[in-house]
């Protein structure tokens, strides 16, 4: 096992030199520290803790690199095996679930690691130019290391559950702004709320989530170490909305709650992604359609009169059951807005009123760009991932028309969101 895991490690760390998107990477965090230096100099004159703010854009920048290109770079881990086919043959070659899951994720946070550690000299640049220590620095770069390793489990949990890249992409995004803007949701929700509509129990329950949630809030904890009036401690960037007293951010601890609720997490989310790994993994190489028992219970109806619309609609748009979900969701949506309508204050009838209407229309805009972008990126996208181009052009159906009706059958997709939007359009009186 141990040469089994050597070899995949290795492996994996070659391809990554090989690849682009590791230097693409790598580029933005160079671009991060010659942009945060930019902005430090821009301000020099009028402010007494130019290496304090020089070290904020820093780790603000850091973050949000961290967030976002870590959910797409680290959820690739297993499912582009699963994509290529090629994971029974990491099976056939020996390869277990724990040299599996090493080998393809640790070589990338390990990789992603040494991009901090390679910005730890440049940041000690901050101490000459004033407002901050040493040691504020080092414990920031273990925060945001933490953050990281986190973020990566949780992509490799995702990656382990899903069978596609998009699925376990939309999965890690997900799961991270639920983590993020949670806490606002629960807070504003509960100072909104009609006294008595719940239990003091249940309201004294709720209100812990989000002290729960700012234990491993990179956030709240940058926002400890560099002090409640940085950059960390304003709402806006904050979005836990947790108010952290730091009167002496030089004796804060190197390691925080954070780092190690963190690393704890994000073992015991590796854990179950090794040991589920053959679970979820196993039926996207020995699975059909009919040994699939959900799918004989869901089968589809025969093929249309254009066939290339009907295989868009029902393959790469879901079909009829994800678009009965996406129904179901904008009908919830709309219910939420108009309980926190009538929970302002506002219009008690079934309608929205004011800028409620106006805010849920462009909720269901976003959410229709959104689905138009993806759409239209993968629709062609798919047939290249998958070889089947070629196939596509030797039937008797010409360009134009197989794009016609490429386009139709994500057309059909789209009809619930425009639904929703046409019906709060109409039925909002502003």
């Amino acid at each position: 096992m141990i040469s089994g895991v050597l070899t995949l490690f290795n492996w994996t760390l070659k391809m990554d030199s090989k690849s682009i998107y590791p230097h693409i990477v790598r580029a933005l965090f160079a671009f991060a520290m010659l942009f945060s230096i930019s902005i430090s100099f821009a301000d020099v004159f009028g402010t007494s803790s130019m290496g304090l703010h020089f070290f904020e854009a820093v780790c603000s920048l850091n973050v949000l690199i961290i967030t976002v290109s870590g959910i797409s770079y680290f959820v690739t881990a297993v499912t582009e095996e699963k994509d290529a086919g090629t994971y029974a043959l990491l099976r056939l070659a020996g390869m277990n679930s724990l040299s599996i899951t090493l080998g393809k994720s640790t070589s990338r946070l390990v990789s992603s690691l040494m991009l901090l550690v390679i910005q730890l000299p440049f940041t000690f640049l901050a101490i000459t130019l004033g407002g901050i220590l040493w040691n504020q620095i080092i414990a920031a770069y273990l925060a945001m290391a933490a953050w990281m390793i986190l973020i990566a489990n949780l992509a490799l949990f995702c990656s382990v559950r899903c069978a596609t890249s998009g699925r376990a992409a939309g999965l890690a995004g997900a799961i991270v702004g639920m983590f993020l803007f949670c806490p606002v949701i629960i807070q504003n929700g509960l100072a909104t709320m009609p006294a008595g509509m719940l239990s003091k129990s249940a309201v004294t329950a709720i209100e812990h989530i989000p002290e729960t949630l700012a234990e491993i809030s990179v956030f709240d904890r940058l926002a400890e170490i560099l002090g409640s009036n940085s950059v960390f401690g304003i709402p806006a960037i904050n979005p836990s909305g947790i108010t952290v007293s730091a009167a002496n951010s030089a004796a804060t601890s190197l390691l925080g709650n954070q780092f190690w609720w963190s690393c704890l997490i994000a073992l015991a989310l590796f854990t179950i992604s090794t040991c589920t790994l053959d679970l979820w993994s196993s039926h996207t190489e020995t699975s059909g359609l009919s040994e699939n028992r959900s799918v004989r219970r869901l089968s589809v109806s025969r093929c249309w009169s254009w066939p290339i619309a009907w295989k868009e609609f029902l393959f790469f748009t879901g079909g009829r059951t994800f678009a009965i979900v996406k129904f179901v969701a904008g009908g919830l949506t709309y219910a939420g807005f108009r309980l926190y309508q009538e929970m302002e204050g506002g219009y008690a009838g079934l309608w929205l009123s004011d800028d409620y209407g106006w805010l849920t229309f462009l909720t269901f805009v976003a959410v229709l760009t959104l689905e138009v972008l993806l759409y239209s990126s993968g629709c062609l996208f798919a047939e290249v991932r998958q070889l089947t181009q070629s196939t596509l052009v030797t039937l008797p159906i010409s360009s134009v028309r197989i794009l016609l009706e490429k386009l139709a059958g994500c057309a059909i997709a789209l009809v619930p969101v425009l639904f929703w939007i046409g019906f709060t359009f109409l039925t909002s009186p502003d």
